[in-house]
């Protein structure tokens, strides 16, 4: 198996995105994947261990909670995801994600200054909570559309 099927098989096991490639999301989040395929591969074998710095690990950890009953490997692919949508800045909760008061799209901290969304609502405010129906295609469409 080459990096482009084991790619394809993660995108496929966490994230429910068969091929064919036909939708943007499933395509760029594929390409995403394979292209950070090593990074991915680590953090499946060992998830927060990976992560040296304990406030880094503290946010994820507050947003991920505990493993149970999670399969190992999918708890490690949103451990992955988390520490992507955080990016390399400092490890706040101010830069994970968050959600949009008015439009509702998640956005990453790449694209958001002040807390204020792109979409130019009324409030231009973004909730700091992440939202209690996130799941990992959402947090991985954020990230791979720059939302």
């Amino acid at each position: 198996m080459n990096e482009v099927e084991r790619s394809e098989a993660l995108v496929t096991r966490h994230l429910g995105l068969p091929p064919p490639w036909r939708e943007p999301l499933c395509l760029a989040s594929f390409e995403y994947v394979l292209l950070h395929y090593w990074e991915v591969a680590a953090f499946l074998d060992q998830g927060l261990d990976l992560i040296t710095d304990p406030l880094r690990k503290k946010v994820i950890f507050k947003h991920l909670g505990p493993r149970n009953g999670t399969e190992y490997e999918d708890y490690n692919f949103n451990v992955w995801l988390a520490n992507e949508c955080i990016g390399p800045g400092p490890s706040t909760s101010r830069f994970i994600l968050y959600r949009c008061l008015d439009c509702g799209r998640l956005r990453t901290h790449r694209q958001v200054a002040n807390q204020c969304c792109l979409c130019g609502g009324p409030s231009r405010r973004m909730d700091e909570s992440l939202p209690s129906d996130l799941n990992t295609r959402m947090a991985m469409k954020a990230l791979v559309m720059g939302r």
